[in-house]
């Protein structure tokens, strides 16, 4: 799949600013944004300002000229803000995490590119930091191990179109 890829530091987040390392990836977290805006730079404009305290990886969804693309917001090696906390602990501590824009649901032509895109993302950071691929889980896999706030992504998505996180790790 042809996918672009941009580095674009949000630097004003108030999770860059805290600058908190995250020394050795051991996971994947997938996430998806659970409204109907597939465009990257909708959540980039939102999130790049002070007082915003969540913040990932990455987005994964379509630039200004609506290509596919993977756009970096913060460096793999800054722990990020994505999963929040579960009676556990939290995976924001150990994670890399990205979030794939979704659509209104109906697109399946967008849905099988980005799924494609998201595994071979998945596929390149496993490689990168040699993360086995039963660690890449979805922020509910996250909270149902207790890692995590309870959320429904990236399931509730997947289920729409047939798909569980057992065939996207496949």
């Amino acid at each position: 799949i042809p996918m672009q890829y941009k580095e674009n530091y949000l630097t004003k987040n108030d999770c860059y600013q805290a600058g908190y390392p995250l020394p050795r990836p051991r996971g994947i977290i997938v996430h998806s944004t659970g409204v109907d805006q597939k465009r990257i730079r909708v959540y980039a404009d939102a999130w790049d300002r002070p007082g915003v305290r969540t913040c990932v990886h990455g987005f994964l969804g379509l630039n200004r000229d609506g290509a596919l693309c993977f756009t970096q917001i913060l460096p793999y090696e800054m722990r990020c803000w994505g999963c929040g906390s579960g009676k556990k602990g939290s995976f924001n501590d150990s994670h890399i995490q990205f979030e794939i824009c979704e659509d209104n649901l109906k697109d399946e032509v967008y849905f099988n590119s980005v799924m494609e895109a998201a595994t071979d993302l998945c596929a390149y950071l496993c490689d990168r930091y040699n993360i086995k691929v039963v660690n890449v889980v979805s922020h509910y896999e996250a909270y149902k191990l207790g890692y995590a706030s309870g959320h429904s992504d990236i399931d509730h998505w997947l289920k729409k179109h047939g798909k569980t996180m057992s065939w996207f790790r496949d």
